[in-house]
């Protein structure tokens, strides 16, 4: 199968949401009133389809195969993201520890670990997808699902944690373990249909314009209700934002069009696109610390005028999260992690 090189253009558009997402999110908490506070909430608005993106493209690639070997896709995806996710949050909980010392002892630095840094939500979200992403394919392509998967899933993700939550003086960490198992997550399987069904039809040339165009449109319109509904409430609030708002599955469905609109182009530097969209789960990961590390030199977007202060800080985190991940890229034993 050759590469979707459309795919690739729209992961690292994902990628490039969520990386600025989070750098205005981290000048917003102020009065909505402000001046300040409206670049941040439409710049949230603009860049909030960026994680359902991920899932639709997942969508794509999988749910497009005619076949779906379970154990080689559960130890290749699956047990990926959950060793990325341990590792990568207990990255995050030491340089916490070391900077803020908020753990007593080991034990709660486990529980803090299991928890996690908030920006890692979506590698458990995508856990539980790709467990149910089985039984989506099966549906589409009519093959047989081994209905032992289902019970497996049935006793793994319902039976047994909500028994072991039941033991007298059940350990925090199991408590934490167990709460990470959030079924709600199986809602993003959503996306991950619409991404495939959206790939498997044609577009026109009119798209490339029409999508944009509705893009904008809804962008505007969702930041200016958004901030009707703060000024009313005299709070900064994220009626709007949620990944499951019109508002934010239309921007989706508008963007994952655009690129599919670039299907079967001629890509001048196939190699250099390809490796940049390798990167992006990596800048993903990492990009969080370096803002963190940022902030607390007093270097945020909350220094000077967000209309310089949003792309200067946005530029530098993702400058940076770039090259250490390059490096990273470079060194065998943590391509992996990357």
């Amino acid at each position: 199968m050759s590469r979707r090189y459309e795919l690739d253009f729209c992961r690292i558009c994902a990628c490039l949401m969520v990386v600025m997402l989070h750098v205005a999110a981290s000048g917003w908490f102020i009065d909505p009133a402000l001046t300040e506070w409206k670049f941040f909430n439409f710049t949230d608005m603009a860049m909030r389809a960026g994680v359902p993106l991920f899932f639709m493209i997942s969508g794509a690639l999988f749910l497009e195969k005619e076949h779906l070997d379970i154990k080689k896709f559960i130890s290749r995806n699956v047990s990926r993201l959950i060793y990325v996710y341990f590792i990568w949050s207990f990255l995050y909980q030491l340089v916490h520890q070391h900077v803020y010392h908020t753990y007593k002892n080991v034990s709660d630095f486990l529980v803090g670990v299991i928890k996690g840094p908030g920006h890692l939500w979506f590698l458990p979200a995508m856990i539980i997808v790709y467990l149910f992403l089985p039984v989506v394919h099966n549906a589409l392509k009519g093959g047989s699902l081994n209905p032992k998967y289902i019970l497996m899933l049935f006793v793994i993700l319902t039976l047994l944690t909500t028994n072991l939550q039941l033991l007298p003086e059940c350990p925090a960490i199991i408590k934490e373990l167990c709460g990470k198992i959030n079924l709600t997550h199986i809602s993003y399987l959503g996306y991950m249909a619409l991404g495939f069904i959206l790939s498997q039809a044609t577009y026109n040339r009119k798209f490339l314009v029409l999508a944009p165009f509705i893009y904008f449109i809804t962008t505007v319109l969702s930041a200016l209700g958004n901030q009707w509904l703060s000024l009313r409430d005299g709070k900064a609030g994220v009626y709007l934002y949620g990944y499951f708002s019109l508002p934010v599955f239309i921007q989706a469905c508008c963007i994952f069009i655009f690129f599919q609109c670039l299907k079967n182009r001629n890509v001048k530097y196939p190699k250099a696109l390809a490796y940049l969209s390798d990167c992006t789960f990596g800048i993903y990961l990492l990009h969080f610390m370096v803002l963190d590390f940022w902030q607390r030199r007093n270097i945020s977007v909350s220094s000077f005028h967000p209309l310089a202060s949003i792309p200067s800080i946005y530029l530098l985190v993702l400058c940076e999260s770039i090259i250490i991940i390059s490096i990273l890229k470079k060194i065998p034993l943590l391509q992996k992690l990357v």
